[in-house]
């Protein structure tokens, strides 16, 4: 990996390239909103009840599957 990003570094950028990342707009500093909405990502909730999208279960499953239960408490 850092063998790619020597090399990445180290080669001329292409200009076509450039020129296209140059063209275009550049955002408004001051428009937070628009910063927000370009930044802004789904929510993300936690918790088994949650897992009912996984398949299976799997995520709900993983954690207690580690976890033995207690036979006697005394």
């Amino acid at each position: 990996m850092f063998r790619a990003l020597t090399a990445l570094a180290v080669s001329a950028p292409k200009a076509n390239a450039v020129a296209g990342l140059l063209a275009q707009p550049d955002p408004d500093p001051n428009d937070l909103s628009a910063l927000d909405a370009a930044w802004e990502e789904e929510s993300v909730e936690f918790g088994p009840e949650v897992a009912t999208g996984c398949k299976g279960g799997l995520a709900g499953g993983i954690g207690a599957a580690g976890r033995s239960l207690p036979t006697d408490r005394a």
